[in-house]
């Protein structure tokens, strides 16, 4: 897996399976180039487990184009990032030169 945003999840869905240690495990879904989509069980208390609850993307034109869009989507999300802390910054400096 990849080190940074291997994962993400809009809704984080709780699962009745629970880890070796008994504690409760949610499905989230995967997002590297590897496993584009594919969701898996994983502990909420960061044990480590990690089952996967569909196969690999077996379709070959998604196996192409996922990847693309995926760095593409990260790129536009460290852009946003940065967009977001200019106005930020602007807006501070709006207000400081308003009373002036």
């Amino acid at each position: 897996m990849a080190s940074d945003s291997w994962w993400t999840s809009n809704v984080i869905v709780r699962s009745n399976v629970v880890c070796s240690y008994g504690a409760a495990t949610c499905i989230r879904t995967s997002w590297t180039e590897a496993n584009p989509g594919r969701r898996f069980l994983c502990c909420t208390d960061g044990c480590g487990l990690l089952r996967w609850i569909e196969p690999p993307v077996s379709c070959p034109r998604c196996e192409r184009i996922l990847p693309s869009l995926l760095r593409s989507n990260k790129e536009n999300s460290g852009l946003m990032r940065l967009n977001e802390k200019e106005a930020a910054e602007k807006g501070v400096e709006a207000r400081r030169l308003k009373f002036v």
